[in-house]
């Protein structure tokens, strides 16, 4: 044949045989079905997965539950759940008329099935019904909560330990004054002042870790504490920071107010009053810190807000704050005045016990103010969903 630009004269091959059609992605890397292909027997043991993003249709087999399959067409990777028995759907959802899209006749498509789907292991939203707190909320489970479980084998052994270590230091001294007497005593435990050191700031951290998880668990509504502070123990030095800090802190507010009751009725008095507004102070700072996810500004006007408008709740942890204070103290001296040094008995299970049962109370409390503040929130949602049905459905 001659090329009619150039004038050259061209040899036309001849036709090649089409390339057969390379068939889809094998049934075991995408989980397409393929019908045609397989016997019923076999196509029963696959079944319809719906891909969540593109609403591709796939058939994974039983074999593939709870695998990672990846979609062929947007490329997410899902995790297979169970098969699901699907009921007939009608087939008037959709449907097209002949021609409209080429398809050459009526077409009809069931809907696809909405479920929850687990994508990347990811759980479906959880249904737990709301809890309520109780209605001796500042009572029920707060003095008990130490002897309760696993709670009491961590206070017996925090108790165990902190008395058997006070009471080698003390033994310690007692012999020291009775061998060299007081002022050599005391100079020789000088000595032993790093290992004291080490034992308080042990003991602090802890406490304060404590302190702080059962506070924060509790707040979230939650009656078991699942995560104590465990392992390494310098994990619950920020814990002791915090904790240290926000009493710096309540002090430190609550000093100005306490100067002026110094001058007018001695140093006794501007003591107690600076004690009673540094416990008023704490909570809210406790409770602003988490609420603001802040240690050196805890700060949160949402808390402020909510405490004002729950005032007798916060005044309930106030007085019992007060009470079971003043308790613990006449107690540790009326025991002393009796038996002496031996009163560390008495005052080691009292401070191991004393994370658990204020954590209690200062979670429960802004547990209180939570719940009461969402109950407020969903009364005055019914009121106006029942004026509202009641307008639309005119007078009577």
């Amino acid at each position: 044949m001659v090329c009619p630009d150039c004038q050259t004269t061209v040899e036309i091959p001849k036709p090649k045989p089409a390339a057969k059609k390379r068939s889809t992605a094998p049934v075991e890397e995408y989980g397409l079905l393929n019908k045609d292909s397989l016997t019923s027997k076999a196509a029963a043991n696959y079944f319809l997965f719906v891909c969540p993003v593109c609403r591709a249709r796939l058939h994974p087999s039983l074999d593939q539950v709870g695998t990672t399959l990846i979609c062929p067409d947007c490329e997410v990777k899902h995790v297979v759940p169970p098969p699901t028995v699907m009921e007939p759907a009608p087939q008037e959802y959709w449907r097209e008329e002949s021609g409209e899209f080429d398809m050459g006749g009526t077409v009809g498509r069931p809907p696809a099935e909405s479920t929850y789907l687990l994508v990347d292991g990811t759980l479906p939203p959880a249904t737990t019904p709301r809890k309520r707190v109780p209605d001796l909320w500042f009572m029920a489970g707060i003095f008990g909560f130490p002897f309760q479980g696993l709670v009491f084998v961590r206070f017996l052994v925090m108790s165990i330990l902190f008395t058997l270590a006070l009471g080698i230091v003390v033994a310690v001294m007692a012999l020291l004054t009775v061998l060299f007497g007081r002022p050599a005593a005391g100079i020789i435990m000088v000595l032993f002042s790093l290992p004291c050191i080490l034992l308080s700031l042990l003991a602090n951290s802890y406490i304060s870790a404590v302190l702080m998880a059962v506070t924060s668990e509790t707040a979230l509504g939650n009656e078991n504490v699942e995560h104590w502070p465990e392992g390494d123990f310098r994990e619950w030095i920020w814990p002791m920071l915090l904790v240290n800090w926000l009493i710096l802190l309540s002090g430190g507010l609550t000093a100005p107010i306490a100067i002026p009751f110094e001058w007018a009725f001695g140093t006794t008095v501007r003591i107690i009053v600076h004690i009673a507004l540094g416990l008023a102070a704490f909570p809210v700072l406790v409770l602003s810190s988490i609420e603001s996810n802040s240690a050196f500004f805890p700060y949160s006007p949402e808390v402020l807000r909510r405490i004002g408008r729950n005032w007798p709740s916060f005044l309930i942890v106030y007085v019992m704050s007060l009470v079971a204070l003043g308790a613990g103290t006449a107690l540790c001296w009326g025991v002393y005045t009796l038996v002496g040094w031996p009163v560390i008995f008495v005052e080691v299970p009292l401070a191991a016990a004393m994370p658990f049962i204020y954590g209690r109370l200062l979670g429960r409390l802004g547990w209180r103010i939570t719940e009461g503040e969402n109950r407020k929130k969903r009364k005055r949602r019914r009121n106006v969903e029942a004026t509202t049905s009641a307008a639309a459905a005119g007078p009577a």
